[in-house]
């Protein structure tokens, strides 16, 4: 199982960022040698089928499979429309930026809807109240193609600030967006970059409170006030 999972994984990868480099350049040429709308509307629409499909696709059925539960064309499409226009409007056309291309192994992005978190306790008071005693809870993320992680949040001292967020999502504070997969250097451990959308306080501030902020490694900021 683990195999597979690793396996599922690396090949997903793999898929997307050729993809996204193939699709990405055909859509750069075509803008650049004045290709008109609609044909740039088409290369679009072939990047965003799978390589098999019966409508035609951009890509090669024996060269790129994308990973199965994942609507990675879709998702390699969006992304190749905004890293165009935003190239664009930094001045791809005029020689000031280059044209973007992704590794291969580069994260899997994975959309929102493809994955979510679970535990095992009797209800989501008692998880919460697991985190409120300061101890490490346990956590899984339920993902597609019957593959389900353990959550391992690491150093209890670090990882506090983490902890909180899972206890905000689970309490419907905040919620998951859109994020990615990817492996660490050593290609052995599997790392989610979560993407989780907060709410926006509005707070009308007393200008004679004085707060000084301090990033570090180990919690994201650590404010001291005057008060």
């Amino acid at each position: 199982e683990v195999a597979r999972v690793y396996t599922y994984i690396r090949d997903g990868m793999y898929a997307q960022n050729r993809a996204y480099n193939i699709l990405i350049s055909h859509v750069y040429q075509a803008i650049y040698t004045g290709k008109s709308n609609e044909e740039i509307k088409e290369i679009y629409r072939l990047g965003g089928r799978i390589s098999t499909s019966k409508k035609g696709s951009l890509y090669d059925p024996e060269q790129i499979t994308f990973p199965k539960g994942l609507p990675t064309a879709a998702s390699v499409t969006q992304r190749v429309r905004n890293d165009i226009a935003q190239a664009t409007a930094k001045g791809l056309f005029k020689g000031k930026v280059a044209l973007s291309n992704r590794k291969l192994r580069d994260p899997l992005l994975i959309e929102k809807q493809q994955f979510s978190f679970y535990h095992n306790y009797e209800n989501d008071d008692e998880f919460i109240s697991v985190i409120d005693n300061k101890e490490i809870p346990e956590l899984y993320m339920k993902f597609v193609n019957g593959i389900n992680f353990k959550v391992i949040f690491g150093s209890p001292r670090k990882c506090q600030s983490l902890i909180a967020l899972f206890k905000s999502i689970f309490q419907g504070e905040c919620e998951c967006c859109g994020s990615s997969i990817q492996f660490d250097k050593s290609g052995r451990k599997i790392i989610l970059n979560l993407s989780v959308k907060m709410p926006v306080q509005q707070l009308e501030l007393d200008e004679d409170i004085v707060v000084g902020v301090r990033f570090s490694n180990s919690t994201p900021i650590v404010c001291v006030t005057n008060v």
